[in-house]
């Protein structure tokens, strides 16, 4: 929807009313039916009743994300690959393409600093650096287990039988990224 010259996200907002249990509709009439109309003409659904189904199985919390009538790229192939691991979504490049060294595939495919590039659910994992336990992230039924990266960046070294800890904290604030540097 375009607006001014700026595009805008159709929204339509429901109060849940205790005493009648039906939804109502927040935003003025028009409003509201303007941008129902736009987000049932460009979303899988027909009618309001189908928009509305979707809220079922979500409990009174939540946010569901419905990826529909994704593009192709020039290979005929969806962007967004559903298909090669059932448990994820994955960006539709081949990552044999990058590589056809077995030690170049094998880094490719198992270290979480590579994968979070391609595949969604090690994005996710690694998307909070802690997560509240009411809190949980679900990608096509099952839940994202959270990784913390910053188990990845710890090294030990070896010295005259003394094991060293070498930890890397990286904390994003509004003025950059803060790395520090801990030996222990």
């Amino acid at each position: 929807m375009d607006v001014d010259g700026e595009e805008s996200l159709p929204i339509v907002n429901y109060e849940f009313n205790t005493s009648t249990g039906s939804l109502d509709m927040l935003n003025g009439n028009e409003h509201f039916m303007e941008n129902l109309s736009l987000l049932l003409r460009w979303s899988p659904y027909s009618s309001e009743t189908d928009l509305l189904k979707q809220f079922d199985n979500m409990g009174s919390r939540g946010t569901k994300v419905i990826v529909y009538n994704l593009l192709f790229n020039d290979e005929g192939i969806t962007e967004l690959d559903f298909d090669s691991d059932p448990k994820d979504i994955r960006i539709a490049w081949d990552i044999k393409k990058l590589g056809s060294k077995p030690a170049w595939k094998r880094i490719q495919e198992e270290h979480i600093a590579k994968r979070f590039r391609y595949s969604l659910r090690v994005y996710l994992s690694i998307l909070y650096l802690r997560l509240p336990t009411t809190f949980q992230i679900i990608l096509r039924g099952e839940a994202v287990k959270p990784h913390s990266i910053a188990d990845d960046l710890k090294l030990c070294h070896y010295c005259k039988n003394h094991v060293i800890l070498y930890e890397v904290f990286i904390i994003f604030t509004a003025y950059g990224v803060v790395v520090f540097l801990h030996c222990k």
